[in-house]
């Protein structure tokens, strides 16, 4: 069951539009469309010589979600007594035509949200019950989840609560305090819908060998790939060796894909020092294994592995 709705305009003004308390933003919900998986676009070719087709590609399209909110009497400082219009005002300044915005789905067990464009705001002003009709256009149709989470290499406990906590029993052990986690990888086990892309952190605890090429390795049910990284490359690109204290970051979001070098106080785009075998970083659903490999030096760098579920509807 949907909770809220909460808006987010482009001065980060927040509106929640609670779904059992309308009275608190002045609006009521009367229906959304376009919160579930979206159409794909299947492309199909032609061969002559068999039945059907051969599978080419496939894409999804764009999200389009379509609110329709009621208005509510509302009072404002402007006046003294309520009034619709102070409503159908506030829709102006929460769903600003041509703007960015960002919508928030909260739910019985998730959050997740969206980010999209106003295509348009259309008030049914003579009306005796005023409603508006809004149009957002989201170019990435995937729903992200507002936690940001991790997985880590190198690490040698992984944390599993945080106080207070009962064990319930005098005599067992119910409760684990930590996890020892495996040297050189991780295992995620993920539960999106979609393929997500991952941003993975190097952080190294000591000083690096020029000599010596840094592997990451990523396996799951569906493939196995790898990313190469030259210390070498990453010098004659920054002016500088890998040292202790340094962090490399490699992003595989799409359309924000990088790969950066932090020293200190300072970052150097360092792209043309890693060797992509196949694809970037990115996990699918299910178990996926990142790993480190760099011989003799793997164990003075930790890993951290930084995602956000996708989900393909609310």
């Amino acid at each position: 069951m949907i909770l809220s709705v909460n808006v987010l305009n482009p001065s980060n003004d927040e509106l929640i539009m609670e779904l059992t308390n309308p009275e608190s933003s002045g609006f009521t919900i009367r229906k959304i469309d376009g919160i579930g998986p979206t159409k794909s676009t299947i492309n199909i070719y032609d061969v002559p010589s068999i039945d059907g087709g051969l599978f080419n590609s496939a894409r999804t399209q764009a999200r389009q979600i379509v609110l329709k909110l009621g208005y509510m009497w509302i009072k404002t400082d402007d006046h003294t007594t309520p009034l619709i219009e102070d409503s159908r005002h506030l829709s102006y300044k929460f769903f600003p035509l041509k703007r960015k915005i960002r919508l928030e789905f909260v739910t019985d067990y998730r959050t997740l949200y969206i980010d999209g464009y106003i295509e348009s705001n259309e008030p049914d002003i003579f009306s005796k019950d005023e409603t508006t009709t809004i149009s957002v256009m989201c170019p990435d149709p995937n729903f992200y989840a507002s936690d940001t989470e991790y997985g880590y290499i190198n690490y040698p406990y992984e944390k599993l609560f945080e106080f207070p906590f009962e064990n319930n029993s005098l005599s067992q052990k119910l409760i684990e305090f930590s996890s020892t986690l495996a040297n050189n990888s991780c295992t995620i086990d993920y539960k999106g819908d979609n393929i997500t892309g991952v941003t993975v952190e190097l952080f190294f605890e000591h000083d690096f060998p020029m000599s010596q090429e840094i592997t990451l390795s990523f396996v799951n049910d569906v493939k196995s790939w790898s990313i190469d990284i030259n210390p070498t490359r990453v010098q004659k690109t920054s002016g500088f060796p890998i040292m202790q204290g340094n962090r490399i970051l490699i992003c595989g979001k799409p359309g924000y894909k990088s790969v950066i070098f932090k020293k200190i106080m300072n970052e150097y785009n360092v792209f043309n020092a890693i060797t992509l075998n196949d694809d970037w970083p990115m996990l699918y659903p299910g178990k996926n294994v990142i790993g480190i490999k760099a011989g003799e030096s793997t164990e003075g760098i930790k890993g951290r592995v930084i995602y956000n579920t996708l989900y393909d509807g609310v």
